[in-house]
């Protein structure tokens, strides 16, 4: 899985070349996001399925808690791993600049429908949870 990463990262990082020389922020951008959806799909859907219609009541603070407790850890993961060392996207672009044609083709195709399904699933789940709350109402 972590390797499914590096390469999302990489594809990432080299579409956003020219604006980033090479550093990478737009490939971590994008797989912080892509690993904090899914990790909270992942928190929606457990809580879902084990408190059902009745939500866990939290206040903003609460709320708050979690969201830092889930993204911080990820972030940090991150940044040590594709932003602080240097030279992160030129060690992938030597491992994959050989790749063929339509392997790149199905695998950049792999890469969008991964930034694609975590945000699909949150919206999914969003209107799943609307909707059991308007047919109780």
């Amino acid at each position: 899985m972590n390797f499914y990463f590096d390469y999302i990262y990489y594809r990432i990082s080299k579409l956003y070349y020219k604006y980033d020389k090479g550093k990478g922020v737009y490939g971590f951008t994008y797989i912080m996001l892509t690993e904090g959806v899914l990790l909270f799909d992942l928190l929606m859907f457990v809580e879902r399925f084990f408190f059902g219609t009745q939500r866990l009541q939290g206040t903003k603070i609460d709320d708050l808690i979690i969201s830092v407790v889930i993204i911080l850890p990820v972030t940090l993961f991150n940044y040590f791993k594709y932003i602080r060392p240097k030279g992160k996207y030129e060690h992938f672009d030597n491992y994959w600049k050989d790749e063929p044609k339509t392997k790149r083709i199905i695998k950049g195709f792999l890469v969008f429908i991964s930034l694609v399904v975590p945000w699909l699933l949150l919206f999914l789940i969003t209107e799943w949870d609307c909707n059991i709350h308007l047919y109780k109402s």
